[in-house]
């Protein structure tokens, strides 16, 4: 593990950066069933479907996408999520983070992590607009997406079976969801007459060896050359987790 930049680091207060990301895709080990909507994206592309509880044909699948993010020290995830309160009419409003663990501690404000078992960094961002499409290959040649739809994480099968797929939403300390506001005050129904939940904000942790950070034509390199003691990391991570047994 390298030692982080600080001095760059501390450069980045909030700013915005293309990201790219290339990484290895965890397929499922079996074939899942076929709906007529992914079987019509499949004839498009010249694709067979396989047989359920098939393998994948691929030894290694992966993906490769940019877009765009916001990073940086100063930004807090706790201060995004009641922004986003506000804008939707709940006043006042103060969001009690989970103390759910995340394989991961932080080592720069919350936006470097690393992995509890110390193998690698963690860069945590929050995408911004939609990204552009990402590409797919199967061994190493590009192949279209739904050539391994069958054995794509779940939310990635179920899009491509055309099911919505829900966004985590926010909730209070009872863990009953906290629903949008009108000026007056009354919760906003969509148009089924149901009330409207609020999403929380969508936040990305990518391991640094599979992104690729541009910001002003410019590429971010995160770590120096010097090896970062094992015994400084354990501290900080027992620091870090002191908190989870109080």
């Amino acid at each position: 593990m390298k030692r982080l930049d600080m001095g760059l680091l501390d450069t980045l207060k909030s700013t915005y950066a293309r990201l790219t990301y290339n990484g290895e895709v965890k397929v499922v080990k079996k074939a899942r069933a076929v709906n007529d909507t992914m079987l019509a994206t499949m004839g498009k592309f010249g694709v067979t479907p396989s047989d359920v509880g098939a393998p994948c044909p691929f030894a290694k699948v992966t993906k490769s996408n940019t877009y765009t993010v916001s990073l940086g020290a100063a930004l807090r995830y706790k201060k995004r999520v009641e922004h986003d309160l506000a804008t939707n009419g709940v006043k006042d409003a103060t969001y009690v983070p989970s103390k759910k663990r995340l394989g991961m501690f932080p080592v720069y404000g919350e936006l470097l992590w690393c992995k509890d078992d110390f193998s690698c960094l963690y860069l945590r961002c929050y995408q911004t607009g939609i990204p552009d499409e990402a590409e797919y290959f199967g061994d190493g040649v590009k192949i279209p997406k739904v050539a391994v739809g069958q054995w794509l994480p779940s939310d990635d099968y179920r899009k491509l079976s055309g099911e919505w797929v829900a966004p985590p939403l926010v909730a209070d300390e009872e863990n009953d969801l906290i629903y949008a506001m009108d000026e007056d005050g009354n919760v906003v129904l969509d148009d089924a007459g149901q009330p409207v939940a609020i999403a929380l904000p969508p936040v990305r942790s990518i391991k640094l060896e599979n992104c690729k950070v541009v910001r002003k034509g410019k590429e971010i390199f995160f770590c120096t050359d010097e090896e970062w003691p094992l015994a400084e990391l354990e501290a900080i991570k027992a620091t870090y987790y002191a908190k989870f047994e109080n």
